[in-house]
C-alpha cells in the first residue's frame, strides 16, 4: 500500500475505462453480485459524472455486453 501511494495511486479510480469510438471514455468499476464501492469509489463515480462521464458498475459479462454490444 505503501508503495503504490509513493507512485501517486490514489484510491478510488475506476478498474476499466471503455474508449467508445466516436465518443466519451465510459468508466467501469467490476463487482461481484454482492459487491459494493467503497467510499473512496463512490466518490470516483460522482467526480466523473459530474464531469460528463459515463459510469457504471459491471457486475457480469452478460450485462457488460448487453450495455457496449
Amino acid at each position: 500500500g505503501n508503495r503504490m501511494k509513493a507512485m501517486g495511486v490514489i484510491p478510488g479510480p475506476s478498474d476499466l475505462i471503455y474508449l467508445k469510438p466516436g465518443g466519451k471514455p465510459v468508466l467501469m468499476e467490476l463487482k461481484t453480485d454482492n459487491g459494493v464501492q467503497s467510499p473512496a469509489q463512490k466518490q470516483w463515480q460522482a467526480t466523473v459524472e459530474a464531469a460528463g462521464y459515463e459510469y457504471f458498475i459491471i457486475r457480469s459479462l452478460e450485462a457488460a455486453q448487453k450495455q457496449f454490444l
